[in-house]
């Protein structure tokens, strides 16, 4: 490869690279626990890490050789971060730490990992002459006083020299940096504020999972239907609510029932009406809701041009959904999206229903793809279920009948708060996170 690399991976230390957080516990243990109530100072935002290091800090003393000591039978490495960074580096992306941490212990664990080339930017312990211990912050914000590694700052001088930025992180350090990188793994509470500031994140667990997505070639794309590409409530429910007054159900059973609208037909009246009256329930619903669907039922906004733009990429479409199959291809060709689709398939058509992944699996057979190299978005727990049971990459959209948070809480690989969010994402997914790119995402 000529030139600098052109794709950046920030890793955030504590809780990261190490499963432990390995400063807490180093200044825990040389404190005799007394650090704690600073950290938790730090925590309920009273004071930045700086000001609580700062003191802690100020109150320590010792060796080097001891702070190594019990810092090395502190950590405990992630076990799969010595293969991302060799992955990372033979695909020429560089790698970087940016830790709110120190550098005396991230110099450590780096040395036994044989780890060489990964540039480090984090605060340090000065073992000054005498006793007392003393904190420097060579990577602090002159204008934020919180942080003693300012990520943001760090991730802002990156971006003239890399054309994509990859983060990595876990906890409060990390916030401020996200908003400028163009991809995000997040896990713990940096995940949870990702999902309520409205960021596109992928959530990991560890390193393994991150290589997974990195070794990822997307090859296709497989999508829910209602509430990812249709707004499709009202109709649906204009149509229980007939079938209610024909069979003479107190209306008031619908109160507060806008989920079922994910599950199949029969199942959602199952839980309604009494078993005797599930048939003719589903025949008066599908008559009306046949001669009703088009008053109401639209598509979502960002669905025609993210259609677009992935076909555009050569990237094969389908659509897998609980809805009745004949009912959901007379509603896509009725809308004009039915174009986009390789393969419609639905309830009824001798698979069973979603979360069960044999739907998803039989398209993925028909498109002739592997089921690792698909993408299955959708805006339920229950898509997100079943697209992991297929051993597919699943794809979260709060467009439909669930916010982030529940759907957070099936941790996607990747939660886009717009569809629109998930074009970029695919186009890099499609050649590889570390392709080199001629401009910025």
């Amino acid at each position: 490869m000529t030139g600098p690399p052109r794709t950046l991976i920030v890793c955030d230390f504590d809780g990261t690279v190490s499963r432990k957080d390995v400063g807490f516990n180093l200044l825990s243990h040389f404190s005799g626990g007394r650090w704690s109530e600073l950290d938790q100072d730090f925590v309920d935002g009273k004071i930045g890490s700086r000001e609580a290091y700062r003191r802690m800090i100020d109150r320590l003393s010792g060796i080097e050789a001891d702070y190594r000591r019990v810092a090395r039978e502190l950590g405990e490495m992630d076990p799969d971060f010595a293969a991302f960074v060799a992955f990372c580096q033979q695909d020429g992306m560089a790698v970087k730490i940016a830790s709110d941490g120190f550098g005396l212990y991230i110099r450590l664990f780096l040395e036994e990992l044989g780890i060489r080339g990964v540039e480090y930017f984090a605060n340090e312990i000065l073992f000054e002459p005498g006793p007392a211990l003393k904190a420097d912050f060579p990577f602090a914000s002159a204008e934020c006083p919180d942080c003693g590694c300012c990520k943001q700052e760090l991730v802002r001088k990156f971006r003239d020299r890399f054309d994509r930025i990859v983060y990595v992180g876990d906890g409060i350090s990390d916030r401020c940096a996200v908003p400028e990188a163009d991809l995000v793994f997040a896990k713990r509470s940096l995940y949870h504020h990702c999902l309520q500031e409205g960021l596109r994140t992928f959530f990991f667990r560890g390193f393994s999972d991150i290589l997974r997505v990195f070794r990822l070639r997307l090859q296709g794309v497989i999508f829910d239907l209602d509430g990812t590409l249709l707004d499709s409530f009202e109709p649906i429910f204009r149509s229980f609510r007939h079938t209610f007054q024909t069979l003479g159900y107190d209306l008031k059973l619908l109160e507060g029932k806008r989920n079922v609208v994910g599950s199949t037909l029969e199942e959602s009246l199952s839980q309604l009406v009494d078993p005797p009256d599930v048939a003719r329930a589903v025949q008066i619903f599908r008559e009306h809701y046949r001669r009703t669907f088009a008053d109401g039922t639209r598509i979502l906004p960002g669905v025609e041009e993210t259609l677009e733009a992935l076909s555009a990429l050569g990237l094969p479409l389908a659509v897998a959904t609980n809805k009745n199959g004949p009912m959901a291809r007379e509603i896509l060709e009725h809308l004009g999206l039915a174009k986009y689709f390789r393969e419609i398939v639905g309830a009824g058509e001798g698979f069973p229903p979603k979360p069960a992944p044999d739907t998803l699996l039989e398209i993925a057979r028909r498109l002739g793809l592997p089921p690792a190299g698909i993408a299955y978005l959708g805006d339920s727990p229950l898509d997100i279920t079943a697209g992991r049971a297929a051993g597919m990459e699943t794809v979260g959209i709060p467009t439909g009948y669930y916010p982030a948070a529940d759907l957070g809480k099936e941790k996607p690989t990747l939660l886009c708060h717009s569809i629109r969010e998930f074009i970029p994402v695919a186009g890099i997914l499609q050649d590889g996170i570390g392709k080199e790119v001629g401009s910025k995402q």
